[in-house]
């Protein structure tokens, strides 16, 4: 499907060339890596014209789209880079005076931007530090924080965004409850082995933790379910909605090294592998699984096991 004309107001003549090669790019290609079954006109119309009235989204669009680019023209790499990192921070103190102060006509503008952000910090060209284990304060930000921070925005903000241009972007079942089920999920399953009294013994073990890891693993074993439905969402929304719809208590956990929670990641990440085609992906499962495994003391790397034996999906 090709993407519709916008306005003249986003004309040629209106930018210089590599703003409107990342525009063209952004219009005839990065869209449909992130728009999942939402209507074209929404990103190709809607937000463009949204980053008329707000130039930081404009500039967002820019960065993501300078990435996206960079994967796919590896040469340019270096040059697109810092194409990215100059835009995003070129927008940034513009995005702060806004969430200063939020206005509810600048709902829409803070959800693009905020979406834009998640894009950008889980494509960050730096791998090692993308792929690290989030900290409780981070010094630079996380992909987990950040996609925290979307979800708790859309919540708090889905009647009003349903209601305005990019209603299409909101208005999506939460097929939660009718998840099929997932062809590993016995594999799921099996960690509720390690709330059991041997384990216990080894590391402390409260009600509150065995509640939020729980709960965390019912998650997960849905979204898993969700992401392999054919005739479901895209396959990627439904796995980077995990860390978004976790607890705070679950988070406060993997901030403190809980291993149960560190080992439920692990088994996320393998959801990630199986999207490492997805361009802000790549390498995203693998680096975070390879981070949990050093950080887990030795008897519970036995029950990572198979998360570190599943395959890297590339296509």
């Amino acid at each position: 499907m090709s993407a519709p004309n916008l306005s003249l107001e986003l004309s040629p003549s209106t930018f210089d060339l590599r703003t409107n090669e990342l525009l063209h790019h952004y219009r005839t290609t990065l869209y449909a890596s992130v728009a999942d079954d939402c209507p074209p006109t929404v990103w190709c119309v809607a937000i463009p014209q949204l980053g008329l009235e707000h130039p930081f989204i404009l500039s967002g669009l820019l960065a993501i789209s300078a990435l996206h680019l960079a994967s796919m023209v590896p040469q340019r790499r270096q040059e697109l880079h810092i194409l990215a990192f100059a835009q995003q921070s070129l927008a940034l103190p513009s995005f702060r005076s806004v969430m200063r102060s939020p206005k509810p006509e600048n709902i829409p503008a803070i959800f693009i931007f905020a979406a834009s952000i998640v894009y950008y910090v889980m494509a960050s060209p730096d791998q090692v530090d993308r792929c690290r284990l989030p900290r409780r304060n981070d010094e630079h930000p996380h992909w987990f924080q950040t996609m925290r921070g979307f979800t708790t925005l859309l919540g708090n903000h889905r009647t009003q965004l349903a209601g305005g241009p990019l209603g299409a972007l909101v208005h999506f079942k939460d097929g939660k409850n009718h998840a099929p089920e997932y062809p590993d999920d016995g594999r799921l399953a099996k960690l509720h082995g390690m709330f059991s009294s041997d384990m216990s013994s080894s590391t402390p073990l409260s009600e509150r933790i065995v509640e939020n890891c729980k709960g965390a693993l019912e998650d997960l074993r849905q979204i898993a379910g969700l992401s392999y439905s054919a005739t479901s969402f895209n396959g990627k929304t439904f796995a980077c909605m995990w860390p978004g719809d976790l607890s705070q208590e679950f988070a406060e956990l993997v901030y403190d090294r809980d291993p149960r929670a560190l080992v439920i990641m692990a088994h996320y990440c393998v959801l990630l592998k199986r999207l490492d085609y997805v361009w802000f992906l790549e390498s995203l499962g693998t680096g975070l699984l390879e981070n949990i495994r050093q950080a887990l003391a030795e008897e519970w790397l036995p029950w990572i096991a198979w998360a570190l034996e599943q395959p890297v999906l590339t296509n």
